[in-house]
């Protein structure tokens, strides 16, 4: 008889795990949960994806910043401080680098083995180690634009590196060396909105983003334009970063003008440019904003104000083609940027709206710091 209770109860017991697991799976199937990864682990999936078919938020926030380098004296700076400490000033206002689905940024030098600086040896020669960069992805840096004249600064064996040394960090990259296009001077963007329960989900809206360079050599601007056509046919919006134009002015030339109108003429939607290390002017062009220098982010070019002041971009696209561009102005001190707030950003805007040019409506927005857009194909 004992053995005859012993296997009712096993019984019994092995019954009343199967209602259980029964009951579980029912509740996993009516709470909308996926199998998310290689390792069978369960998460769920934002209820807004699967309720009736909802289509999904096509909508992106994305940030734009200027020249990042992280060699000589801000090499320097982390380690004796830390790499927390260049973006200390923005977390101390709380900055949400997490609210954004694309930061991106222009980097200025190589991300070679080890930081190592190999031939030819110039006299602004930049190279950081994947360790030092890799410190940008807790700031939520997503992708950047290597088209640069210090992309080649260790050569061939310093952009290789580069390439993969960034991928294996899982940043996102693109960009070809000075004057040179072709395709590594581009990259699609799927936008990932991150949910509160930890899953990140395609929304559908896939962002275009090319650069180009021209400091030493100009780049072939049909084959550009052909690069920007062929994207813009398989996106949803395409952001071009340039960089040119003259070091240390405020006011862009007519070439970069005219260089900017013919890629909007191709299919660009937004034109980010860098190399000036200070903030230029704004247009618009055909509904498409062109900003023409953001300055510096984070760099050692500590003689001069100018050097120290920059801009950052808000951009944010809607389903509806409602566009928010928000001028975030930034002064830094020590290669550690922070916003500029009252009427230090005020008279700072003030200043841009000066070199930009457009309309009474455009140098309006500038001057309060929000430029406003509808683009009909979002």
């Amino acid at each position: 008889m004992g053995k005859i209770d012993k296997f009712i109860k096993l019984t019994c017991l092995f019954a009343l795990a199967l209602l259980f697991m029964t009951a579980g799976w029912r509740f996993y199937k009516s709470a909308g949960f996926k199998q998310a990864d290689k390792f069978n682990l369960f998460l769920p999936v934002s209820k807004d994806k699967i309720a009736n078919g909802a289509k999904p938020d096509r909508s992106a926030k994305m940030l734009f910043v200027g020249d990042i380098m992280i060699d000589r004296n801000v090499g320097e700076k982390i380690k004796n401080l830390g790499f927390d400490y260049l973006l200390a000033g923005l977390t101390k206002e709380n900055f949400a680098f997490k609210s954004y689905d694309i930061i991106n940024a222009n980097l200025e030098g190589a991300v070679t083995d080890n930081g190592d600086h190999y031939p030819p040896v110039l006299a602004n020669d930049f190279a950081f180690s994947p360790e030092i960069a890799g410190n940008l992805k807790k700031y939520n840096f997503k992708a950047f634009n290597l088209a640069n004249n210090h992309l080649s600064d260790q050569g061939e064996k310093g952009i290789s590196q580069t390439r993969t040394n960034l991928a294996k960090l899982d940043f996102k990259y693109y960009g070809c060396n000075d004057g040179q296009v072709g395709e590594c001077s581009y990259y699609i963007y799927p936008v990932r909105k991150n949910f509160s329960n930890g899953v990140y989900e395609v929304n559908g809206l896939k962002i275009g983003l090319a650069g180009f360079s021209s400091v030493y050599r100009k780049f072939d601007l049909v084959a550009a334009g052909k690069i920007i056509s062929d994207l813009k046919a398989k996106t949803d919006a395409v952001v071009v970063n340039l960089h040119w134009g003259e070091e240390y002015r405020h006011n862009f030339n007519k070439w970069q003008s005219q260089t900017a109108r013919s890629l909007i003429d191709a299919g660009a939607d937004l034109i980010i440019g860098h190399h000036p290390h200070v903030v230029e002017g704004v247009e618009k062009y055909k509904n498409k904003l062109i900003f023409y220098s953001l300055g510096n982010f984070i760099f050692d070019q500590y003689f001069s104000p100018d050097t120290q002041a920059g801009l950052a971009v808000e951009f944010n696209f809607t389903s509806g083609g409602r566009i928010v561009a928000r001028l975030m102005p930034l002064l830094s001190r020590q290669s550690q940027p922070s916003l500029m707030v009252g009427s230090v950003k005020e008279n700072y805007l003030e200043k841009i709206a000066d070199w930009s040019k457009g309309d009474e409506k455009l140098l309006k927005e500038i001057k309060a710091g929000e430029v406003l857009l509808t683009w009909p194909q979002l």
